[in-house]
């Protein structure tokens, strides 16, 4: 799996982004996270593309994003990364729908694979 810290352009760390699938994920998850005072500012949405990017260059075919419920900001940023609610697929063991919602995220979410080559 891979893990990215996510810094400012001078170098004040901000947060993570990660392709991580512990064993209770059932699918290898894109996941982000911020410190309080980045979020709102582009740079998870930057992490992730590049993230995205990153995944697809190196043959994955599909990624999802556990969410919770309610969490409006991931939920936002998932969608604008192109994902889409995908409610047949497996939740980390555990889990119910009323805790986790999966975010599909595929290469061809905004038309073709080569966009993210």
């Amino acid at each position: 799996m891979a893990h990215w810290a996510v810094v400012t352009r001078d170098g004040t760390f901000v947060g993570q982004v990660s392709l991580l699938q512990p064993p209770h994920y059932p699918e290898c998850e894109l996941g982000w996270t911020l410190v309080a005072s980045a979020e709102g500012k582009g740079y998870a949405q930057e992490a992730a593309t590049a993230a995205l990017h990153w995944a697809w260059a190196q043959g994955r075919e599909t990624l999802v994003s556990y969410i919770t419920p309610g969490n409006s900001r991931s939920i936002a940023l998932a969608e604008r990364l192109g994902a889409t609610p995908d409610p047949d697929a497996p939740l980390p063991e555990g889990e119910t729908p009323a805790e986790t919602i999966v975010y599909r995220h595929r290469p061809d979410a905004d038309g073709s694979a080569e966009a993210y080559a």
